[in-house]
């Protein structure tokens, strides 16, 4: 009997801001049930860490415009760090670096969060 189990999204507080550790594999639903419940936890920003993220398809991307969709009509600022150089590419040919924030380091986008 084969059994796969899905790694799950690690959350973790950084000063105010909420800091999401993606696994390998973005799913959309996973991203719209904490997307859910930001407004009501007083979360105003995010930060998806996607240093796990080495491999991602169409729908991985569309999981991420869709939860910058939905964190942006609740007024929550988000942004993406640990890109890996795959990812960052797809990003890049498909445009998302023009409206998604992308950081260098954690360090730098708490800091942005903050100002």
């Amino acid at each position: 009997m084969n059994i796969t189990t899905q790694a799950e999204i690690q959350e973790r507080m950084s000063g105010e801001t909420l800091v999401l550790d993606m696994p390998e594999t973005i799913e959309q639903e996973a991203l719209q049930r904490i997307a859910a419940t930001l407004s009501e936890r007083g979360i105003n920003s995010v930060l998806v860490n996607l240093s796990a993220v080495t491999f991602i398809e169409s729908s991985g991307l569309g999981a991420l415009v869709a939860a910058y969709k939905s964190f942006k009509d609740a007024d929550i600022t988000m942004g993406l760090v640990g890109i890996q150089p795959y990812v960052q590419k797809l990003i890049g040919l498909t445009k998302l670096d023009r409206i998604l924030k992308i950081f260098t380091s954690e360090a730098d986008a708490l800091s942005s969060f903050s100002a």
